[in-house]
């Protein structure tokens, strides 16, 4: 899975933050969580990752594995513009490398190509993975 884009204005975009894995406009860092090698960090408010992913139908249970060190997060899931999981909060993990799994909730997807889009409605956290399982 590749992402297409990120963030809401190009302005913004001023390489990796991180300065790993590799220097485009996705933050990443080296991550604690023994889980992944990886993480996007320094998320933003109107900040958004976009992916292309081949769907098989059915019923699934969507989490996200975040950090944050700040109570006022939220995000959105959308499936070709429509919300999957409409605004979730975002909970205070204990810092941007304390990790924790959340859930964003269940929903049924048709087969078919679809464009995924993570939107950060209010920044401040850090993720390592999307799972739909």
């Amino acid at each position: 899975v590749e992402y297409k884009r990120v963030s809401s204005d190009d302005a913004q975009n001023n390489g990796n933050n991180g300065w790993e894995y590799r220097n485009d406009g996705v933050d990443i860092q080296s991550s604690e969580d023994p889980a992944n090698e990886y993480n996007v960090g320094w998320i933003e408010t109107g900040e958004w990752m976009e992916y292309t992913v081949e769907v098989t139908e059915g019923t699934y249970d969507m989490t996200a594995r975040i950090a944050s060190a700040i109570n006022s997060s939220e995000l959105l899931l959308q499936l070709d513009g429509v919300s999957l999981t409409g605004t979730v909060d975002v909970p205070n993990t204990g810092g941007y490398q304390t990790w924790q799994r959340l859930r964003l909730g269940t929903a049924d997807f048709p087969s078919g190509t679809y464009t995924l889009r993570l939107t950060a409605v209010t920044g401040g956290f850090n993720i390592t993975e999307l799972n739909f399982e």
